[in-house]
């Protein structure tokens, strides 16, 4: 059912708060369901409202042309277009496949390549790879205008980072300038959808799968992402070229993480086990 009156009454207060006290205001769109939502709540604020779109590289069809016509069928400024500041190949070849099984709370910006390669398989955490490819650009744009606000549409649900940040958070904003709001966070992801349905809002293409896949696992901002295996079998259904493309070298790393996770899991069972 879509989100009751209060709720959106509750985001459209809080909007109207932040036109009031801010001068220079962004929204961070990246055309999924969430952000959008989010836009079409701005309406009524559209002539004061720059829309920043990362277009990530190897991401899913059909997301930035969604996203500029509704941004211009709604009567918003052209969004500004930025783009990741290394390619995925780049990023690859520079900090390794993602891999679910790095921790991401020890990743920094500046961490530099390994000394220590050998030639195998190197991983990464899907955090880093999304702070770098994909904020990173978001924040230097935003930076450049020098806004004092940004939108997004972040909710609590998504992650436990988000429920604790709430509709706001100053952190950072004596380095970056703008205060972070996040109007939609206590709606849940039936009430996004069903407001998606209820205003007849277009999304991208790969949102009926997404939405068929449910809580299958949650979905990356790019078709080759290694974070999730389940991703691959998802893609080989949906997107087959993509998925013979690039499924050989993708085997290649999950056969080897996988051998050398269940050697090492081995090992740690031994210790625990000799500890206990």
């Amino acid at each position: 059912m879509p989100p009751c009156h209060d709720k959106i009454e509750t985001a459209l207060d809080l909007l109207e708060t932040i036109f009031q006290d801010h001068q220079c205001i962004v929204l961070w769109g990246s055309s999924g369901k969430d952000s959008t939502a989010l836009l079409h709540l701005m309406q009524p604020w559209r002539e004061r409202v720059t829309i920043i779109h990362n277009q990530v590289d190897g991401g899913w069809p059909g997301s930035t042309e969604n996203l500029l016509t509704l941004a211009v069928s709604w009567g918003f400024k052209p969004p500004i277009l930025t783009q990741p500041v290394l390619t995925f190949d780049e990023y690859v070849a520079q900090f390794g496949y993602q891999a679910e099984v790095i921790p991401t709370e020890y990743d920094t910006l500046v961490q530099p390549p390994s000394p220590f390669q050998s030639g195998s398989v190197r991983v990464s955490s899907w955090w880093h790879c999304t702070l770098l490819r994909q904020i990173l650009p978001l924040a230097q744009a935003t930076l450049t205008l020098g806004a004092d606000a940004v939108l997004t549409g972040s909710r609590a649900s998504d992650a436990p980072g988000f429920a604790a940040m709430g509709e706001w958070t100053d952190a950072g904003q004596d380095l970056l300038g703008f205060i972070r709001y996040n109007p939609l966070t206590h709606w849940t992801t039936s009430e996004v959808y069903a407001y998606i349905d209820e205003k007849n809002i277009p999304l991208p293409p790969h949102y009926q799968w997404k939405r068929a896949a449910g809580d299958r696992y949650e979905f990356p901002d790019c078709l080759r992402c290694t974070w999730q295996p389940e991703h691959w079998t998802l893609l080989k259904e949906q997107y087959p070229e993509v998925y013979a493309e690039h499924w050989p070298e993708t085997k290649h790393v999950y056969e080897a993480l996988a051998s050398q996770q269940w050697e090492y899991t081995k090992r740690l069972m031994k210790v625990i086990i000799n500890h206990a």
